[in-house]
């Protein structure tokens, strides 16, 4: 009988230990809205094929990790590449929910790319660099 209850309280310690645990919840909602007059810089690197592509425009939507479209009025900012290092740089960013969109050219073929990928840079200054897939 005395076994019985020592299992029974080494299953309640067991049970209580394991409850104590948690997970972290993977949609954590953050503590800031996405949009300008912040200390963020988002920096877009496009890439095809494992290279870095000729960048043109990105586009970058506040408030979403869904795809909006591809047309520019779909976005709330537009960046031109620099050209010393092909790549895009949206300034003055809060953290947040962003979407960006990329058009690029393929250097070989001279195709027009296109690519976009969901972000949520969390930091509340710096830089966030980002790589961006491009393709057909």
């Amino acid at each position: 009988m005395y076994k019985d209850y020592q299992k029974s309280f080494i299953w309640v310690g067991v049970l209580l230990i394991l409850s104590s645990c948690s997970k972290k919840d993977s949609d954590e909602t953050l503590t800031c809205t996405a949009g300008d007059n912040g200390s963020v810089t988002i920096v877009a690197s496009p890439t095809h094929h494992g290279a870095y592509a000729q960048a043109l425009n990105a586009y970058i939507k506040f408030n979403t990790q869904d795809y909006p479209g591809n047309l520019p009025a779909d976005y709330d900012l537009v960046a031109q590449s620099n050209t010393a290092d092909n790549k895009f740089y949206f300034n003055n960013l809060q953290c947040g929910n962003y979407y960006v969109y990329a058009e690029a050219i393929d250097t070989v073929t001279h195709d027009t790319l296109h690519g976009g990928i969901p972000i949520q840079p969390t930091l509340s200054s710096g830089e966030f660099d980002i790589i961006l897939h491009v393709s057909e």
